[in-house]
């Protein structure tokens, strides 16, 4: 018996929680019909301000754009609904940036086809609703690709409705053009709906309303990815520069050296983000071949000043990475052995050779006790392929390819 209390309780609890609701919503829809309701009349009650049909509308268009009753959180239009519904699962299921793009392109098939069925609804279809047709396509078009996201199309501000030029920022959608029947260009009157408007404002107005509303929907979509996806894209062009900086800034490796500093140095997690593998600040030199400019004090006249073929054996060389993912300063030096055709001494010469910069080499060697100098620069990152380098050092590093929008999706 004493349980009944508590049996109450939960039945009253059971009834009033979703009253919340209800009540939530009743007071959403009552604030955005108050808009249409009473912004017409206080306007045109101004004795200073002449307003005609067009005006009313789109101010009314302005009042429910900023009161958040289209595309917002007091639209209970379905789409709009489910779409939200869907922003929010996002948020609580912390989805990665990789599935929350996904999600987002998805979110963009639904917003068009939404589009297509209210075109469907008009013979002809108003202007605006194609060029909401059109700006829908190509944001999904800009968003398929890696470099298309790299644009503005991510940039705030995009898709927002101007309440005063009657425009969708960043496209070429203008809610204006919805009115431009003579009809609604009459002086409006005092505390007359706008559902008794002559039939082009009503359909101006309807019109407005849906594009307003897709459009606000469509920049939610991209407020929500933008960070987490802006900052991916950006963690990913420094991980892609450092690898083209690795594979044709560098002292150029052949691929013994290539699988040499895969096997003991290799790639490395990127400190912004673990899904990337960046290359290493550091190379190996091994078996690297090379020409230089060499000379030696003890040959003949003649033959001191020679073009050598050089032959580095074993080498380091290290440097840091700058914040835009290039290359800093680096130095590097290997044991090297020289040969070339002279007279008066050794042909074969050992010594060690100071890499700067990646690009010049300064080497010292002796041959038989005749000491020469030389001068080196890395010519073979000139002369291979750019592409194939980074090719090659990417696959022998067995590096993860960065996930990336898949162009054509």
């Amino acid at each position: 018996m004493k349980s009944f209390p508590m049996v109450k309780t939960v039945i009253v609890l059971a009834i009033i929680i979703p009253l919340f609701g209800v009540q939530s919503a009743w007071s959403s829809q009552k604030t955005c019909d108050n808009i249409v309701k009473n912004r017409p009349d206080r306007l045109i009650n101004d004795p200073n301000t002449v307003l005609n049909m067009a005006d009313v509308s789109l101010s009314v268009l302005g009042g429910l754009s900023k009161g958040k009753c289209l595309g917002n959180e007091f639209d209970q239009d379905v789409v709009t609904k489910a779409i939200r519904k869907e922003m929010t699962r996002w948020e609580s299921e912390k989805l990665p940036v990789e599935k929350r793009y996904e999600e987002f392109r998805k979110q963009l098939d639904i917003l068009i086809d939404a589009t297509k069925k209210i075109a469907s609804q008009y013979s002809p279809a108003p202007r605006p609703l194609h060029d909401l047709i059109k700006n829908l396509n190509k944001l999904k078009k800009q968003t398929a690709t890696l470099e298309g996201l790299k644009g503005d199309v991510l940039g705030y501000g995009n898709w927002a409705y101007d309440i005063e030029a009657y425009e969708v920022k960043g496209t070429d959608i203008y809610i204006a053009t919805l009115f431009a029947d003579q009809m609604c260009q009459q002086n409006a009157v005092l505390k007359q709906p706008l559902n008794k408007y002559p039939a082009p404002c009503q359909q101006g107005y309807k019109v407005g309303k849906e594009i307003i509303r897709i459009a606000k929907i469509a920049e939610n979509l991209i407020a929500n990815i933008r960070g987490d996806l802006t900052n991916y894209l950006q963690n990913l062009t420094k991980v892609q520069t450092q690898w083209e900086q690795y594979a044709n800034e560098a002292r150029f490796q052949f691929l013994p050296e290539l699988f040499v500093n895969s096997i003991f140095i290799g790639a490395v997690e990127d400190e912004n983000n673990s899904n990337f593998q960046a290359p290493p600040s550091q190379q190996i030199i091994f078996l690297h071949p090379s020409a230089a400019v060499e000379y030696v004090n003890g040959a003949d006249n003649g033959s001191s000043l020679e073009l050598a073929m050089m032959m580095e054996w074993l080498g380091y060389n290290q440097w840091k990475w700058e914040d835009d993912g290039k290359i800093g300063f680096s130095l590097g030096f290997s044991l090297v052995s020289s040969i070339s055709d002279r007279a008066g001494t050794k042909k074969i010469g050992h010594g060690g050779v100071l890499h700067i910069n990646n690009d010049y080499s300064f080497g010292v060697t002796s041959h038989g006790g005749d000491v020469g100098v030389f001068f080196s620069i890395d010519m073979a990152k000139w002369i291979y392929d750019k592409d194939q380098s980074l090719k090659d050092a990417t696959d022998m590093f067995g590096v993860n390819k960065p996930w990336f929008p898949n162009p054509g999706k």
